[in-house]
């Protein structure tokens, strides 16, 4: 029986392949951060109004915090 397939060399691909995936693979996770971000953002900014809305209701007047 023959193992033909341990014989053969590794297939390894050439410094450009990856070099080429780097740069749109860098920029796609530049993106996702940056909507992670933005998405954060905005969760911050409706906790912050429903904070002051309480404040405003039951604490009698506006934070101080502001």
């Amino acid at each position: 029986m023959s193992h033909a397939h341990l014989e053969a060399a590794p297939m390894t691909l050439p410094l450009a392949v990856p070099a080429a995936w780097l740069g749109p693979w860098a920029e796609l996770q530049r993106v996702q951060w940056q909507a992670i971000v933005l998405f954060h953002n905005s969760l911050l900014a409706y906790q912050k109004e429903l904070w002051e809305q309480w404040a405003c209701r039951y604490a009698g007047g506006a934070p101080l915090d502001s």
